[in-house]
């Protein structure tokens, strides 16, 4: 595992609502006040030994690494968890996390995709809605 420099990520202060959340009184703020930033796996492309293709092959064919990003609204990365496999799930890199140091505080929580399986700390969509199709809508009009 890659240990990257404490001055190049810095983890949030969970007890601190981001400006980004309290500037959008009313529509983000008190809704998200509690968010901590989202995170989002992505799959690059890798160069691995012939007996470790198979295992870095991703579901499209491609061999990748699977990299966990964990932002902050900022858009500045709090976390990372590089070099899993291509064929790790999203959900399975997540758990790793969880199980090896990556702490989410009592009561706030990450955003999330609905790769992810909902769960403390982590937050994703209801799969049952379309989101934000109005709000789309009107923004498309301007």
């Amino acid at each position: 595992m890659i240990q990257l420099s404490s001055e190049s990520i810095q983890p949030p202060n969970p007890s601190i609502v981001p400006a980004e959340i309290l500037e959008k009184e009313g529509t983000l703020y008190p809704y998200f006040q509690d968010a901590i930033g989202p995170l989002e796996g992505t799959h690059i492309p890798a160069k691995v030994l012939a007996q470790d293709v198979t295992r870095f092959r991703n579901r499209k064919g491609e061999i990748t690494q699977n990299v966990l990003g964990i932002c902050t609204f900022s858009l500045s990365f709090a976390g990372l968890v590089p070099g899993w496999e291509g064929s790790a799930h999203d959900g399975r890199v997540l758990q790793w996390a969880l199980e090896n140091g990556f702490y989410i505080p009592e009561g706030k929580y990450f955003l999330a995709d609905a790769r992810y399986a909902l769960k403390r700390g982590i937050l994703t969509p209801y799969r049952g809605v379309r989101y934000h199709l109005r709000e789309q809508a009107i923004a498309k009009l301007r």
